[in-house]
């Protein structure tokens, strides 16, 4: 009897680091339920105004999920082009405010994501440890006031050792003006923004500035 329950705490044991062994397999093959590459941008005037609350392509649907559509929308890494509103109009569509665990300080913000275009190549060349650079390029006449393409060039560093806790330097620029980037709380790197809690680091871009 001693020995039948000997075989059996072995199996339980083996099947419990079997277990754990595929969680940590899954979990390293899709690191995110966010993007790594996603940034959070706040568009605001010298007036301090919200450009995106104000803006008629910004929009609620019934099910309160927040979208801001831009005019046009392109992606390049390498100066290729990697996604375009043009072969995909809902490409140009973009979540506004999309997590309900965050706290926004009464701002929209717009999540600039590629709907893991970008990350696929991350996480292909590297595995998410080398730098990169890509391009947003984007119209939005209710914006920027204008119908001119805006070019959003990010520059992508990590700072860390394991995608258990990512953390990424970003510099951006838009329409080479550098722009300060802003760091969840719980990350080491600095500056933190002084409102809302984000999880994503975020960037606020004043159009009269451009």
């Amino acid at each position: 009897m001693n020995n039948i329950r000997f075989c059996i705490a072995i199996l339980l044991g083996l099947c419990l680091l079997s277990s754990c062994s595929k969680d940590d397999v899954i979990y390293l093959s899709k690191p995110h339920t966010r993007e790594v590459s996603l940034i959070y941008m706040l568009v605001t005037n010298d007036k301090g105004e919200d450009l995106v609350l104000k803006s008629p392509d910004y929009s609620v649907t019934s099910k309160e999920v927040e979208t801001f559509g831009f005019d046009s929308w392109k992606v390049f890494v390498n100066e290729k082009l990697l996604q375009s509103s043009e072969e995909n109009i809902t490409h140009r569509r973009k979540k506004v405010n999309p997590y309900k665990e965050e706290n926004y300080g009464g701002k929209k913000i717009i999540a600039l994501e590629s709907n893991l275009a970008v990350d696929k190549i991350l996480e292909k060349d590297g595995y998410y440890k080398k730098p990169y650079t890509w391009e947003y390029i984007v119209t939005s006449y209710s914006l920027f006031g204008d119908s001119k393409p805006h070019r959003i060039r990010i520059n992508y560093l990590p700072r860390f050792e394991t995608l258990l806790h990512v953390e990424v330097e970003f510099t951006i620029w838009v329409d080479d003006i550098q722009q300060t980037v802003y760091y969840p709380k719980g990350w080491k790197l600095e500056p933190k923004i002084e409102y809302g809690t984000f999880i994503r680091p975020c960037f606020i871009l004043n159009i009269d500035k451009l």
